[in-house]
């Protein structure tokens, strides 16, 4: 397994230097296997560590430059489609960051109601400790009514009588004029 290189300026100038010239090899190899493998049109512009260089451009500057100007010629529309600023990203990864975090919430919510619910079945006395609440209530009573419904599915199937068409929005609870628990 390749060492993990700490991402840093390198003090050393020739080593600096030298990694950069390797690192640009590279960069150039993988350019040319896209464009070969995709045939898609592909520029680059890379300016070297001693600023007095000129930059280096791929495939050519003129090929850079049609390239350039074919972008700068699109519609405002096409030229912003997928453009999008540093704030902009970051708040897209956010976004996608927080949703799953919703979702691992909710897994480990259902998680443990369910664990919950099979330790009650076991008779396991919660009275003493103060560890569930309404919500965690509501969600237990949910759940039991899921797992009753289950249940009588399957017998109404054992018996050979088909079930009921389910009612769409009632639970046993609802129809008892309990209040339904939270969405686990």
């Amino acid at each position: 397994m390749p060492k993990k290189i700490k991402l840093e300026l390198i003090p050393e100038m020739a080593a600096r230097k030298a990694t950069f010239n390797r690192r640009k090899k590279g960069i150039m190899k993988k350019l040319h296997e896209l464009h070969t493998l995709c045939d898609v049109p592909i520029c680059a512009v890379i300016y070297g560590p001693c600023k007095e260089e000129e930059p280096i451009v791929w495939p050519s500057p003129l090929e850079v430059e049609n390239m350039i100007n074919l972008y700068k010629n699109l519609p405002e529309i096409q030229q912003c489609r997928k453009k999008v600023t540093h704030e902009e990203y970051l708040k897209q990864r956010i976004a996608r960051v927080e949703e799953k975090l919703k979702r691992v919430r909710k897994k480990n919510r259902k998680l443990k109601i369910t664990k919950l619910f099979n330790e009650c079945l076991k008779n396991k006395d919660f009275h003493d400790q103060n560890i569930l609440d309404v919500t965690d209530l509501k969600d237990l009573s949910k759940l039991a009514d899921e797992k009753m419904k289950l249940i009588d599915e399957r017998i109404e199937t054992l018996m050979g009588n088909p079930p009921p068409p389910p009612q769409i929005g009632t639970s046993r609870s609802a129809a008892a004029g309990e209040p339904n628990g939270e969405e686990i």
